[in-house]
């Protein structure tokens, strides 16, 4: 019997995760939470899928369980995984052959043979005073029976821990996703990100997650030099005992989710650095009609910024501008507005780097009509 869904195994070593062999920086999985499911569509359909599985999983408790509800229980937590494949860790679960999986799980003839013997072996034991056992090796000599009783018992406990893990689900993504989205909002206003500033609203604002299964030390493999590492393997039954222990490991290591304000989605931030955007597409188009990226808008949105803030480069902007408005008006010719663009440059930078020249002639240096005059003769001068 496969076990692979049994639960969510994830591998800790340093600043990194690893999940059904994907890679991760810890956090970022908060971050894909956060993200996901802004549409009320989709939102609705991943509502009724887990409504679903956790009705279908019902039948599970009864003695005789039909063929048809392990059909659709299984095809229900396809469908569910195919929802969420974009969304990390889930992204390692939706690979064709784990799929394969689960309805192989779900609509094997083993599974449900063993698991109608099983519930006949018990039924009997009940009122004869033997053990499931006796019963089985008195009936089925043919058969294992210490094989057949783990097959049997394996296969309900599969059943029961996927309807957990995905009856659940939507739950848990909408109190998660609540929860920290608020949390990254208080951390946005902080006067300083820093473990000493965090932790403590982190603790007042989430759930304490000590939930895990089990937990063992293994040897992963990792990216980077080192990699081969020494990894804190933990089991999780359910997904919100992963999200949260997955955003407490890091934030330990200085990672949170912070939103973007250009985009508005939320990125994975790592380090100190003052840093407002995420590195995503913003949807705007620059001048070579390629799409920018966030943090090339929020650059040039800090340049024109500077630029309302600085004395220096408002005088500049001015008579910059003007020379344009001459050479797009006919009024100079090509050759001397570039003449006075460089002579207007020239003077920004002496300012910049000389304090009492930007405080005295600087304004007064800085005249286009001052360039044209100084612009030498031959093929300058009036368009």
């Amino acid at each position: 019997m496969v076990k692979a869904y049994d639960y969510i195994v994830a591998d800790y070593a340093g600043n990194k995760v690893k999940v059904n062999g994907e890679e991760y920086k810890v956090g970022a999985c908060c971050v894909d939470l956060l993200n996901s499911f802004n549409g009320p569509e989709e939102e609705k359909a991943f509502e009724e899928l887990s409504l679903r599985i956790r009705e279908e999983s019902a039948v599970l408790e009864s003695d005789v369980i039909p063929q048809e509800a392990l059909d659709a229980l299984g095809a229900d937590i396809v469908s569910l995984l195919r929802l969420v494949k974009n969304v990390h860790p889930f992204t390692a679960f939706a690979a064709d052959t784990q799929l394969d999986a689960v309805r192989g799980a779900f609509s094997a003839d083993d599974a449900i043979r063993f698991r109608r013997l099983y519930n006949e072996c018990c039924v009997t034991a009940s009122y004869t005073g033997m053990s499931p056992y006796e019963v089985l090796r008195e009936n089925r000599p043919d058969l294992d029976a210490k094989l057949f009783f783990d097959m049997a018992a394996n296969s309900l406990k599969l059943f029961k821990n996927l309807t957990v893990l995905y009856g659940e689900l939507y739950l848990d993504f909408i109190y998660s996703k609540r929860k920290i989205g608020a949390l990254a909002d208080q951390f946005c206003a902080l006067p300083k990100a820093d473990a000493e500033h965090m932790m403590p609203i982190a603790f007042e604002t989430l759930p304490k997650v000590a939930t895990q299964t089990k937990t063992q030390f293994v040897k992963a493999d990792f990216s980077g030099r080192n990699k081969s590492q020494l990894a804190n393997r933990l089991y999780f039954s359910r997904y919100i005992d992963f999200i949260f222990y997955d955003f407490y490991h890091g934030l330990g290591f200085g990672h949170y989710p912070r939103k973007c304000e250009i985009c508005g989605k939320f990125y994975l931030k790592t380090d100190s650095r003052p840093q407002r955007y995420c590195s995503g597409l913003s949807g705007i188009t620059g001048r070579n009609h390629r799409v920018l990226t966030c943090r090339a808008v929020g650059k040039r949105r800090g340049e024109k910024e500077r630029a309302v803030n600085d004395s220096i480069l408002i005088v500049y902007k001015r008579v910059r501008d003007g020379i344009r408005q001459d050479e797009h008006r006919g009024n100079i010719s090509a050759e001397l507005s570039k003449f006075a663009k460089i002579e207007a440059q020239n003077c920004k930078e002496k300012a910049i780097h000389d304090t009492a020249y930007a405080n005295g002639a600087y304004v007064t240096d800085m005249n286009k009509d001052r360039f044209y005059a100084a612009a030498p003769s031959g093929g300058f001068g009036s368009a």
